[in-house]
């Protein structure tokens, strides 16, 4: 191949990456509830878990969200086939939770939680923003 036939080198962004190394950080504690559930099944007469009990339905959808939010944050990082959409639909999806979430009654840890889901939403909003930011590969101008 020549070089004015080469495919151009992709310009990647840190922005993204972080992103990426973000959304993957948030995949393994999201994982911590469903460990604690296992190790409470295993061990039902812990003393850790005596004052509150962990769900089976909350265990399995942090497994679920951790294993999206995770393979979105290797994605966005390794620039994976479809990276963006991956990028797209899990940054919504938190947003639409987060937002959700506001309409719950008021508990005692009500300020940690409002405080958590403002960091994960500044975190989303980066990322769509970085997404939207980094110049897309032009294919065309393979076929030139």
């Amino acid at each position: 191949m020549t070089e004015p036939h080469a495919t151009p080198a992709p310009r990647r962004t840190r922005a993204v990456t972080i992103a990426g190394a973000l959304f993957l950080v948030w995949g393994v504690v999201w994982v911590l509830p469903a460990a604690v559930f296992v190790i409470d099944n295993a061990f039902p007469d812990s003393l850790a878990l005596r004052h509150r009990p962990i769900n089976l339905v909350v265990a399995v959808s942090s497994l679920v969200l951790a294993l999206v939010v995770g393979y979105a944050g290797l994605a966005m990082m390794l620039r994976w086939r479809r990276w963006r959409i991956w990028a797209g639909t899990v940054s919504w999806g938190l947003i639409v939770i987060i937002v959700l979430g506001q309409f719950e009654p008021p508990s005692a840890a009500s300020s940690l939680e409002r405080s958590i889901s403002l960091i994960v939403l500044v975190v989303v909003v980066f990322a769509l923003v970085a997404k939207r930011r980094e110049p897309r590969a032009d294919i065309a101008a393979v076929f030139r």
